[in-house]
């Protein structure tokens, strides 16, 4: 049994390892001459390891955390909160895991009352409490709204932004609340309570993962092709017969699994793919473009663990990976900035060394080491870097990895599980898939999808308890009173 994988991103290197683990001939063909798609980094010409963004990982990212260890990854390196900055350059930090140390140090913070942190902390919870259904009518309206109907004060709505923009590429009045809302309600589950709480790669993410994987497809019989572009689907019948290639060959398999970005997707599909309304919405989806900047400095300009934000600015979130990451540090002499810049609609037309200095300006602004250094090195990069966008309404246009053709599985964070777009979505879009095939063809019923030990169920069960018992106690209180009021 044969299967092509058509694409070599992080879907693709977990969809083609999954296959590998169960005997299937893997023929995985990736466009470009890199693989790992947004999820990858190169070394350059001075031997500085360029990232394609500024990837994070959660605990609660069970699938990809999985892929990661499944190919032999290096140990992620965690670290607590994200540090926020003002214009007057105050920081203070919101807690994302770490525990009461991390809530007790968050308290102090000089950019947030104590009334912002509560605001912020009950819809935290109430977004935590949410049923399916409550949160899928979350998708037709946008976080800001929510955050409005649930008290959310306007500063705390402020220090949330960087980070939600940097995990969607939009605005939170552009953004669908179900996508924010699922990154919120997973903070109270069992993987945040025993993992500290954001994850850095310990190097380049090509390095550190894609390397692996391609030896991990290669190691079993599995063939990694880069720089061989899918052109077209052939189709015949109600089936796919094949995958022309930019070369001109026709790659025949008995099953497809497209890994590539919808865009891509609907460029390869034959017309008659349009007859079904499943192809016919992949045409409603919308890309959120993201630019990243990094910047190495002549000397260390931070004393920074964890990442850190711009509360108001052109970048939102940025790390200096060279005092985070272990082993980068042990041979920096200096920092390494990395920037995210979105929402990016208005700054992909820009001159590279345009966004480069808007960028150290802002940075200087908050950061005063800074501007007595001296930029050895800049480098902004805008390719591969946008994601689905994933607005109020869009959600329903997502397709499921099973298509109309029955040989014919999509996977990547576009497509729909309960994840939002991103990395884990990426990994879980991959095993649903390969699921999916290994039972239509392999008569294999097998189970590679994961999901968090949520809480909510014991949170909703314990706050009944705590309304039941602060009720009793309080009636009880009551028949006592008028208990001696009887006797006087």
């Amino acid at each position: 049994m044969k299967a092509l994988v058509m694409g070599g991103g992080m879907a693709g290197l977990c969809a083609a390892t999954d296959l590998c683990d169960f005997g299937v001939e893997v023929q995985l063909l990736e466009a470009t001459d890199i693989l790992g798609g947004r999820a990858t980094s190169w070394v350059d010409a001075d031997g500085d390891t360029v990232d394609n963004a500024l990837h994070i990982f959660m605990p609660h990212y069970c699938n990809c955390l999985g892929f990661l260890a499944k190919v032999g990854a290096e140990p992620l390196h965690w670290t607590q909160g994200i540090t926020n900055y003002d214009e007057r350059g105050r920081s203070g930090l919101l807690p994302i895991g770490g525990g009461a140390r991390t809530v007790l140090e968050a308290m102090r913070s000089p950019t947030m009352s104590l009334i912002d942190q509560a605001s912020l902390g009950l819809a935290v919870l109430t977004s935590a409490l949410m049923s399916k259904e409550e949160l899928d009518a979350c998708d037709e309206i946008t976080l800001l709204e929510w955050f409005k109907r649930h008290g959310v004060t306007r500063n705390a709505i402020a220090h949330f932004r960087p980070g939600g923009a940097g995990l969607t590429f939009l605005e939170l009045n552009q953004v669908s609340a179900k996508a924010l809302l699922y990154w919120t309600s997973s903070f109270i589950n069992r993987e945040y309570m025993l993992n500290p709480g954001i994850g850095f790669a310990n190097g380049g993410l090509g390095e550190i993962y894609v390397e692996p994987a391609r030896r991990y497809i290669e190691a079993r019989g599995g063939k990694v092709e880069t720089g061989r572009k899918v052109t077209g689907l052939l189709v015949r019948g109600n089936e796919v017969e094949g995958a022309v290639t930019g070369d001109g060959e026709t790659v025949k398999a008995d099953f497809y699994i497209s890994a590539m970005p919808y865009y891509e997707l609907r460029r390869v599909l034959p017309d008659e793919a349009l007859d079904y309304p499943y192809f016919l919405d992949l045409w409603r989806l919308q890309e959120a473009p993201s630019v990243s900047v990094q910047i190495w400095f002549d000397r260390f300009v931070t004393r920074m663990r964890n990442i850190a934000a711009q509360i108001r600015g052109t970048f939102n979130c940025f790390a200096d990976m060279h005092t985070i990451v272990p082993r980068l540090a042990s041979k920096a002499t200096g920092s390494m900035v990395e920037f995210v810049l979105t929402p990016a609609f208005h700054l992909r037309g820009l001159p590279a060394e345009r966004i480069f200095k808007m960028t150290l300006e802002e940075f200087r602004r908050i950061m005063p080491a800074a501007r007595e250094a001296e930029v050895r090195k800049w480098v902004v990069t805008r390719e591969r870097q946008g994601i689905f966008a994933q607005r109020p309404g869009a959600d329903r246009f997502r397709p499921p990895q099973r298509t109309p053709y029955p040989n014919l599985y999509l996977c990547g964070d576009y497509t729909k599980t309960f994840i939002s777009a991103g990395m884990e979505n990426a990994c879980a879009s991959a095993h649903l898939a390969v699921g999916h095939a290994l039972y239509e063809h392999l008569g294999k019923e097998v189970t590679l999808f994961s999901r968090p030990t949520a809480y909510n169920e014991y949170l909703r069960k314990g706050l009944a308890a705590g309304t039941a018992l602060g009720g009793a106690a309080l009636a009880a209180r009551f028949l006592r009173a008028r208990g001696r009021k009887v006797t006087a």
